[in-house]
């Protein structure tokens, strides 16, 4: 089998068969501490018991206690397959003077959530003259459709349901009301796929065997089922598959998804492609790291490291072939895109990307169009292939962002948006620096414009850029020359708090009337009338620009005139000074310092 990437294999490779027979659940008492040991190609070690059998038993446990019937400690519950299996009884007690059972989770040797948790019953005797079974705390509420359960009720499986009934039933006849608690439940729900399957505060009583097998695929693919029919059955066509939170993270930030739209597969390209092949979608979206996705191009369709060869050499491969020379000693995809050119990396990217795409194209057999994107660790683009309009937002790619003032407090939701969504951030370096964490690439501005301008066109099209101003885009900054540039179409401008609003703020003076001077350039010129005004907010920008003030206004009255110098406005180190029109010309004033000239007459 050749290993050059983008011999795509058409072929797909079927499952392995098991290295070894499955050992049957033994029933029993303590079976739950004598869990047996569990071999074959896809897991390895003990087995545990899922939420489901622990609910069952729970409820049990609660039911007899309701019946006058004494627990000793441990209850035996019937499987799905008809065999039983006996587990310990963590806790009994009334709760709210019902009786209450508690069986702690054991996952076995596998990595569950909600291993070591307590799951709790309380029965009661119900009026409804039928079996009743409800969620309480910490067991989520189906929120969207497409599940094995309606929106609404509370997320207990249909299998667990009727474990949970069957258990309860072998106590007594007599029409119950069970209650399922998981304490701690909601929190833990977070670190599973509820939120994305829609499934609202807390976890889910899952299970098809009522045995947790260690390692398992078929529990994550099961997860993966559900995702699909959550897609499906919320009308969506165009569904984004990546392999995990790095992609999810990228796809937010480069393209426009609704929450069902974005599908983590894991390693399970293959089952999910081809899960995917016979749903009807129109569209489908790849994105994710090289290192992962080369794989698909390698026919590995299953990318878990230990079951699939390493994509490093076949991209190293690709790289030399490309370009004729040797590239850089690497151990990681990762460290080559990072040791090559921009244009390098976009080159290499966009042809490894379209190998990708025919390899996936060619395992769903041509049922719907396809795209690719692949990402860096940091999720900022590197290259793709396919049309993407489907899944893109029809904002412009360059957004002119309005940071406010200086401090990060004053920064809008929108400007933090338009920040975490860029691959390019372009500003000053105090700009910049409000964004430390942002992994985008950074432009620092400084005297040559004409350049900045010809690097926002290099990587407009394909990037989505972020160009950071001081205050509001609208008052003397960048903006202007960028909307000249790429016209109004290309642009979106997202306002900021300017420091001029910030200034009339902090002493308390409303500025509809005010006239607002730029004094950034070395001799700014404004007409005489502009002093005459009741309210006047020079912007600093140079050196002396108090003195030039003062030379402006030296003719008027200056008694009436009330003179506050603002520096720093929102920083730790802000300072407002009220001086008269002498002592002005001898200030030496921040920068990015405002200073108002308001005439007594127009205040109240």
């Amino acid at each position: 089998m050749s290993a050059v990437v983008g011999k795509a294999l058409c072929a797909i490779k079927g499952s392995p068969a098991p290295l070894f027979p499955r050992t049957p659940i033994s029933s029993g008492e303590n079976s739950s501490q004598a869990l047996p040991l569990v071999q074959d190609a896809m897991t390895v070690g003990r087995t545990g018991f899922t939420t489901g059998t622990c609910a069952a038993a729970a409820a049990k446990a609660a039911a007899m206690v309701l019946c006058g019937q004494r627990v000793l400690g441990n209850v035996d519950v019937p499987l799905p397959d008809g065999t039983r299996v006996t587990l310990p009884i963590a806790d009994l007690e009334e709760r709210a003077g019902l009786p209450s059972a508690a069986v702690k989770k054991d996952a076995g040797d596998d990595p569950d959530v909600t291993d070591g948790c307590l799951v709790v019953a309380t029965v009661t005797w119900s009026a409804s003259g039928e079996f009743t079974l409800r969620g309480g705390e910490g067991v989520g509420t189906v929120t969207k459709p497409g599940l094995q359960v309606p929106p609404g009720q509370p997320a207990i499986n249909p299998v667990p349901r009727r474990m949970i009934r069957d258990a309860v039933r072998e106590v007594t006849d007599r029409s119950v009301e069970v209650t399922i608690s998981i304490p701690g439940g909601e929190a833990l729900a977070e670190k599973t796929f509820n939120p994305r399957l829609g499934v609202q505060g807390g976890l889910s009583i899952l299970g098809t065997s009522g045995i947790v097998r260690p390692f398992s695929s078929s529990a994550l693919r099961d997860a993966l089922k559900c995702a699909l029919s959550v897609a499906v059955a919320c009308g969506v066509r165009e569904p984004a598959f990546v392999p995990g939170r790095i992609g999810e993270r990228a796809v937010r930030r480069h393209f426009q998804v609704a929450p069902e739209q974005v599908i983590e597969v894991s390693n399970e390209w293959g089952f999910m492609l081809d899960a995917a092949a016979e749903r009807g979608f129109s569209k489908l979206l790849v994105l994710g790291h090289p290192g992962k996705l080369a794989k698909l191009a390698m026919g590995e369709w299953d990318t878990h490291s230990s079951r699939s060869r390493s994509a490093v050499p076949e991209v190293v491969r690709m790289a030399e072939e490309k370009w004729g020379r040797p590239v850089p000693d690497v151990r990681t995809v990762e460290g080559l895109f990072a040791g090559l050119t921009e244009q390098e990396r976009r080159e290499l990217g966009n042809e490894l990307a379209a190998r990708i795409r025919e390899a996936v194209l060619c395992r769903v057999h041509n049922k719907f169009a396809v795209a690719v994107v692949l990402v860096n660790i940091n999720g900022a683009l590197l290259g793709q292939d396919g049309d993407t309009s489907a899944w893109e937002d029809e904002e412009p790619s360059i957004s002119i962002v309005g940071c406010g003032p200086g401090a990060p407090e004053y920064l809008t939701p929108a400007a933090m948006k338009a920040v975490s969504r860029a691959d390019v951030l372009v500003g000053a370096k105090r700009l910049l620096d409000l964004f430390l964490s942002s992994p985008a690439e950074r432009i620092e501005v400084g005297t040559g414009t004409r350049d900045i301008l010809d690097r926002i066109e290099e990587r407009r099209g394909h990037q989505q850029i972020a160009v950071l101003v001081t205050g509001d885009p609208g008052l003397f900054s960048l903006a202007k020359l960028v909307l000249e540039r790429f016209g109004r179409d290309n642009c979106s401008v997202i306002p900021g708090v300017s420091s001029v609003q910030a200034a009339f703020a902090r002493v308390g003076i409303d500025w509809a009337d005010a006239c607002i001077i730029s004094a950034h350039k070395e001799n700014p010129h404004c007409d005489a009338s502009v002093w005459e005004s009741d309210k006047i907010a020079v912007l600093g920008g140079r050196r002396g620009f108090p003195r030039w003030i003062t030379e402006q206004l030296g003719g008027s009255n200056s008694g009436d005139r009330l003179i506050f110098v603002c520096e720093n406005l929102t920083m730790e180190d802000e300072r407002i000074r009220e001086v008269n029109l002498a002592d002005l010309a001898t200030l030496e004033v921040a920068s990015r310092g405002v200073i108002l000239v308001i005439k007594r007459s127009s205040l109240p």
